[in-house]
């Protein structure tokens, strides 16, 4: 009898307390102590997947947030990529490169190259 009066006394504050926050929930007139305990790996199941959704929700918003990111690294690459391809054709621009060879001490000739012809027995 002694054992069942300390197993009685040890579930006393616990089934206080749920029975206490089923009343501030308002909640008791449907669920009450037998039932929170008889549905508490369920519970416990509910509240498992619930973090898993909760954890899953802010890995796929970080995951968003990471591309976004790479996105306006990738634009601000490619503009990088389009300015220097323009300087490039830009430099590359016949008149460009007379006006850089005049000042390394080159000019541009005048008449078109011709052709020197070599005969075998001459070489």
């Amino acid at each position: 009898m002694e054992k069942e009066e300390q197993h009685t006394m040890e579930e006393m504050p616990a089934k206080r307390w749920i029975e206490q926050l089923l009343d501030v929930l308002g909640i008791s007139e449907w669920v009450n102590y037998s039932k929170v305990v008889q549905n508490g790996l369920f519970i416990f199941f509910l509240v498992i997947i619930g973090l898993f959704y909760v954890a899953n929700t802010h890995y796929a918003e970080s995951t968003v947030r990471k591309i976004d990111k790479k996105e306006k690294e990738l634009q601000e690459l490619r503009w990088e990529y389009m300015t220097l391809k323009s300087n490039l054709m830009y430099d590359r621009k016949q008149s460009e490169l007379a006006g850089k060879l005049i000042e390394s001490g080159l000019i541009e000739l005048d008449k078109p190259p011709h052709k020197i012809v070599v005969e075998k027995r001459e070489y």
